[in-house]
């Protein structure tokens, strides 16, 4: 069953994020709904979810026909990714709403059988991994990871031709790839083989502050896994001033390493503070 997230809520708004008119959308969800071609699951005011069945969804695509289908879905990709949040905090709210992760494997399923750009496929990827990976979901990580290996070994991707979003989306992804060895494998290795590829990626990247802070959080973390302090203080120098709170977090690691027990302590009190 493919749900769709109704018009009232705000980064839970699926419908409205993809949609050309905006305007129109409660009236075309009333008409389609008085022909029973899509049901109201949940009438909750500020957030209905309605359902369209399998069989009704099929017929459609087969309507429109595969050229057709593939525009239509390159074009919801295009919509939904230019409506999903660039900061942690507000993706965070974002990936979190109700059915959005269903839909997005919805969606992901389909750009294999209608071939759909690679670019477009790897930043709808990027957050079906990135949800993976909070969730401990691992075989689920797998299959994007092998997914992404594959094509990045074939020299599918290539830097120099994406535009400014799609290599931040790139380098994004090999940094879910590297928390995604560190945490199911931990192979701190790996996981600083893909951080350091990320991390050379960014340089032809402007903005995207918080998510390169966060691949010096990843630097870090796994410098200090594998109690290496020296190289791990120099990422944590470059934390310093930045837009997110893990540094609290590494820093607690790496006093308690270098026996500072108290600056420790006092770190982890913030990071409770901020939580």
């Amino acid at each position: 069953t493919k749900k769709l997230l109704g018009v009232k809520g705000y980064y839970t708004n699926l419908p409205e994020n993809i949609a050309d008119d905006k305007a129109s959308l409660d009236d075309d969800i009333y008409q389609i709904s008085k022909f029973a071609l899509i049901a109201n699951i949940d009438s909750n005011n500020e957030n209905p979810i309605f359902e369209m069945h399998d069989i009704i969804a099929q017929k459609i695509l087969e309507i429109n026909g595969d050229k057709k289908d593939k525009e239509v879905l390159e074009k919801l990709i295009d919509n939904l990714l230019l409506a999903t949040p660039n900061t942690i905090a507000e993706f965070h709210v974002f990936r979190s709403g109700k059915t959005i992760f269903e839909n997005f494997k919805v969606i992901s399923k389909y750009t294999e059988k209608y071939k759909v750009n690679l670019l477009k496929a790897m930043s709808l990827n990027l957050y079906l991994l990135t949800q993976y990976n909070n969730y401990s979901d691992y075989n689920g990580a797998e299959e994007l990871v092998l997914w992404f290996n594959q094509h990045d070994n074939a020299k599918n991707f290539k830097s120099f031709l994406m535009n400014n979003d799609e290599r931040a989306r790139y380098a994004d992804f090999l940094q879910s790839i590297a928390r995604y060895y560190r945490n199911r494998h931990a192979d701190f290795a790996k996981s600083v083989q893909y951080c350091i590829k990320s991390k050379d990626i960014y340089e032809n990247v402007e903005g995207y502050e918080e998510q390169r802070a966060d691949l010096f959080y990843q630097l870090a973390l796994n410098e200090l896994k594998v109690g290496n302090i020296t190289n791990a203080e120099k990422y944590v120098l470059k934390l310093k001033g930045s837009p997110v709170t893990f540094i609290n977090n590494v820093e607690a690691i790496l006093f308690y390493l270098k026996g500072e027990y108290n600056l420790a302590l006092d770190r982890l009190n913030t990071l409770i503070k901020i939580r």
